[in-house]
């Protein structure tokens, strides 16, 4: 019985043996993190207007001063550098009218046609454009067409007579006055 009993105690030892060994086996290494990434795709929109902007940079008007016989005999003009901008996101064209038939002095109760004074864009660069001189008129006058899409283009002018001995001009002399309208337009 006692043989039965130290048999049985070292079944139960060598049982719990192959348990703590398969046990010792089982356990296992801490698991592997790795690092995970997901992606989605959605659609990005820009959406454009079309948009066009004249801005004068200068509040000073435009003119010429006729002030000696050679001036009236052989005409006079006057350049500013400058004088507007245009953006646009698309070509676009330049038109020049005024707001009346004449030039009119208060002072002396006298007027010039309009057409007697010229208009003009003298920057040089603008590839691909058609620039004009033109008379000025009550109707719209293209100054510029097929021009470039651009940001803050600048234009310079030059204003004068349109014919060098007119007579339209033998008036006393004053300030004649009207108002300049230039039409940004995209083609």
């Amino acid at each position: 019985m006692k043989t039965k009993t130290i048999f049985k105690s070292a079944a139960i030892l060598f049982l719990a043996a192959l348990s703590v060994n398969a046990n010792a086996q089982t356990t296992t290494a801490p698991p592997v993190t790795t690092k995970q990434s997901n992606e989605k795709t959605t659609a990005l929109n820009v959406v454009i207007d079309n948009a066009i902007e004249v801005r004068l940079n200068s509040v000073d008007p435009l003119g010429f001063r006729l002030a000696t016989a050679k001036d009236f005999r052989e005409g006079k003009d006057t350049s500013y550098a400058d004088h507007f901008r245009v953006t646009s996101n698309i070509p676009y064209k330049i038109e020049v009218k005024t707001s009346d038939a004449t030039l009119a002095s208060s002072a002396t109760g006298k007027s010039i046609p309009v057409e007697e004074v010229s208009l003009e864009i003298t920057n040089t660069g603008l590839t691909g454009a058609t620039l004009n001189k033109v008379a000025l008129s009550t109707t719209n006058q293209t100054l510029a067409s097929k021009l470039k899409e651009t940001v803050d283009q600048q234009f310079s002018v030059k204003v004068g007579k349109s014919t060098a001995a007119s007579s339209k001009f033998l008036v006393p002399g004053g300030t004649y006055t009207t108002n300049l309208v230039i039409t940004t337009t995209q083609e």
